[in-house]
């Protein structure tokens, strides 16, 4: 991918969810979103109020 380079150097932004602090971080280059979710494991649960973030902020793009 032509964009991977800029990708790695761009800067991780973090994710809250009210005031229990950092939840996870974002980053995206072009096409590219990439999310990680803090004390996740293996995945996301469908019930999470982390899942409910990132799909409003999916939705502000799409």
């Amino acid at each position: 991918w032509t964009g991977l380079k800029n990708f790695t150097r761009s800067r991780r932004t973090p994710l809250y969810c009210g005031q229990a602090g950092t939840k996870g971080f974002y980053k995206s280059y072009q096409n590219l979103h990439f999310y990680w979710i803090l004390g996740a494991g293996h995945f996301v649960r469908t019930t999470s109020s982390m899942l409910h973030i990132i799909f409003q902020y999916l939705y502000c793009f799409y």
